[in-house]
């Protein structure tokens, strides 16, 4: 298993253009980097096109394991600004520097069934589990903090706004979650059917 850069805009990883993107059928050589906030989509017109070019950030092309330069059954990543990229692997979170030939290990005791991976600019990590979502302080052996636990939840996704609220997909409950920093005391903001039932009404989700 691998990750594979190429140069397109990862949901962790947005790159803002440049006024080169207005030139006929343009084709992006700015390399990913981290920033809160989504360039504005008039930034870019329709036939703005990225590279295909791609290459290996993470695990080995070799074939799938779980030693450091490989990677067993990743499900998500994320990308800081300095381009190191951080890989849920199964029951371990797998740290990849940029340009580096193997991972290192940043957390794994007590970890399974992992789901997703964001990190702030101190390294520390919100980790999600399908039923829990953790903080875990850089360098630490364990979970620093159960910031949610829910045992009908299946967390999917999550991502920060420019405020570092936490925003995460519940698919088990159909439902969008916010967490207020710096507390991150929960709300539902989208979908939230009391009952947990999806639908595909105004005011429902199904499965996000």
């Amino acid at each position: 298993m691998v990750v594979i850069a190429a140069e397109f805009l990862f949901r962790s990883s947005l790159a803002a253009c440049n006024c080169s993107c207005a030139t006929s059928s343009p084709v992006s050589h700015s390399p990913p980097i981290s920033h809160s906030l989504p360039a504005p989509h008039s930034q870019c017109p329709s036939t703005f096109k990225w590279s295909l070019n791609g290459r290996v950030v993470a695990g080995s092309v070799s074939g799938s394991g779980s030693s450091l330069t490989q990677l067993m059954h990743p499900t998500g990543i994320f990308v800081d600004r300095n381009q190191n990229v951080y890989v849920v692997d199964e029951s371990r979170v797998q740290l990849w520097l940029k340009q580096s030939k193997s991972g290192k290990t940043v957390a794994s005791r007590g970890l399974a069934d992992l789901e997703d991976i964001l990190a702030d600019d101190k390294g520390n990590m919100f980790i999600a589990t399908v039923n829990f979502i953790l903080y875990w302080k850089k360098g630490a052996s364990s979970s620093s903090r159960t910031i949610s636990f829910m045992d009908r939840s299946i967390f999917r996704y999550m991502c920060f706004d420019g405020a570092n609220n936490l925003y995460v997909t519940d698919s088990g409950q159909n439902q969008v979650l916010k967490y207020f920093a710096p507390g991150y005391v929960s709300k539902v903001i989208v979908g939230g059917d009391k009952n947990g039932i999806g639908g595909k009404g105004m005011n429902q989700l199904n499965g996000p």
